[in-house]
């Protein structure tokens, strides 16, 4: 009749001996996880070193990203119009409109954007943001998704192509662009003050309608980094990602400008763009008319009025 009891009191003390003993191994075990975070400590966000970043608004998150030789200023009506339903994050790159050069001022310059693109996305913890780049900013958000397939949630390029230099000889090869592009910023970097002034605002009269928006670009020019800037236009000039864009599987918007003083009709600007974007599935193609390159600011209402469109897709 005593069998029964101490057959359970002894099933009782081994298992309250095994309790014991998982208790002391969890407890041993988060004494030396506490030891190891202590000695290797997670690794704070990474901030971006190649570009200031201004936010406001709320709502889905949106990047705006400038182009070369010109400023964060260019988005101030897409802010204003668009802050009450977007968060709105404006990249200020590094050397362009009177900020210091910092890190673009050696080695490659849009790849390392497109890379602390992604760092920003990942430390700021943005889920798929959308990526609007405009001119050079358009050819970095393309490097940002070809380098970061996973990262960004919508694409829209505003009048660039995958190859700029195609615009210069649309059979142009990549010798060929590389001499133009080395003759191009070497000229740039020769140049006087005053020369490099006049030449911008040669420049800028064939991208922007306004008197108005012209100075404001040519300001924006004038307060550039040149070595940052002639590096940059280099760098454009050389970079073909016509086949490269294939790997793009980001839903991918592109707008494009047309312009009387183009002597030639939207369609053909549209067949240029849909030949040279040819290898990127999916992709949707849009010519604005009565618009120069800032088109932007040529066109501020209809601009406004697709992206609405853009954002709701």
């Amino acid at each position: 009749q005593n069998r029964k009891p101490a057959r359970t009191c002894l099933a009782q003390g081994l298992a309250d001996e095994l309790k014991e003993a998982m208790t002391a191994t969890t407890r041993r075990a988060l004494i030396l996880a506490a030891a190891a975070a202590a000695c290797n400590p997670p690794k704070p966000p990474t901030a971006p070193t190649r570009f200031r970043v201004a936010t406001s608004g709320a709502g889905p998150d949106v990047i705006l990203v400038h182009g070369l030789a010109s400023s964060p200023a260019v988005w101030a009506q897409t802010v204003e119009a668009f802050s009450s339903q977007c968060r709105l994050h404006v990249l200020h790159i590094a050397g362009f409109d009177a900020v210091p050069a910092g890190p673009n001022a050696a080695g490659l310059i849009l790849p390392a954007i497109a890379d602390d693109i992604a760092r920003y996305i990942e430390s700021a913890k943005l889920e798929k943001p959308i990526l609007i780049g405009h001119s050079m900013g358009g050819v970095i958000g393309m490097l940002t998704a070809i380098r970061h397939r996973s990262v960004l949630g919508r694409l829209m390029v505003i009048d660039a192509l995958p190859w700029f230099s195609v615009l210069l000889n649309p059979a142009i090869t990549r010798i060929e662009a590389l001499m133009q592009a080395d003759a191009a910023r070497d000229a740039l970097l020769r140049q006087s003050a005053a020369e490099f002034e006049a030449g911008q605002r040669a420049a800028i009269a064939r991208l922007v309608t306004s008197a108005d928006d012209q100075a404001r670009a040519l300001a924006w020019a004038l307060r550039a980094d040149r070595m940052v800037m002639a590096r940059a236009m280099h760098e454009v000039m050389t970079t073909d990602l016509r086949l490269e864009v294939a790997k793009i599987t980001t839903p991918t918007s592109v707008l494009c400008a047309h312009d009387a003083s183009m002597r030639f009709p939207p369609a053909a600007v549209e067949a240029a763009y849909r030949i040279n974007y040819a290898a990127l599935r999916g992709v949707d193609i849009l010519v604005i008319d009565a618009a120069r390159h800032y088109l932007m600011l040529d066109q501020p209402e209809r601009f406004a009025g697709e992206l609405r469109v853009f954002l709701r897709a």
